[in-house]
């Protein structure tokens, strides 16, 4: 009997752990939005704009120079550990790259591209429409520092120290010198 409640305990504690925790932009506080013009960090630019909405959090984004352009929009958050995380979002044009930046309860920033691929040329979003992407989050950096353009961040220890208390959702131009603008919006964000 004993074994049998051992048992039963730990594959409830196991299909917990298992569970996904769905967050709904539209219902998000306290957004912040902001961008990198010309690869610095800078003000949104004249246009860039966002609002909540039942659907998302909708972004106007622009690329103003013909250097390197992002924006993005930051939270706060209070998200236990979890190894994948799933982005539902609508973009009005290709070629986008989004990322997300976490950070962890140390203060330790965690950028992620959220096209699971090692090729920044592969980074970017084929083709107009509502994508549904999903990356694994490693803990451990197995490539410290900045080296790799699909993972950076951290201190020393190269690990995300959870909770995670923030997430910076964006863009990147791509390549660089695209200039112009248009839209994103975040309909549903998922940790498992």
């Amino acid at each position: 009997m004993k074994l049998l409640c051992s048992l039963l305990f730990f594959c409830f504690a196991f299909s917990l752990a298992g569970q996904e925790r769905v967050m709904m932009p539209a219902a998000i506080k306290n957004l912040v939005l902001s961008a990198h013009v010309n690869g610095k960090p800078s003000a949104p630019p004249e246009g860039a704009v966002l609002r909540s909405e039942s659907d998302g959090l909708h972004m106007d984004y622009v690329f103003a120079s013909a250097g390197h352009d992002a924006c993005m929009v930051e939270f706060s958050v209070d998200q236990a550990a979890f190894t994948q995380l799933t982005v539902e979002l609508t973009v009005s044009a290709a070629g986008l790259r989004p990322f997300v930046v976490l950070s962890d309860c140390s203060g330790e920033k965690h950028y992620f591209s959220l096209i699971n691929t090692r090729t920044i040329a592969d980074q970017s979003l084929k083709k107009p429409g509502r994508h549904v992407l999903s990356i694994p989050i490693s803990a451990q950096n197995q490539h410290p520092g900045e080296k790799f353009a699909f993972r950076w961040g951290g201190d020393d220890n190269q690990r995300i120290d959870f909770p995670v208390k923030s997430i910076q959702l964006g863009l990147n131009d791509s390549p660089d010198e695209v200039q112009g603008s248009g839209s994103c919006i975040f309909h549903k964000i998922s940790f498992r």
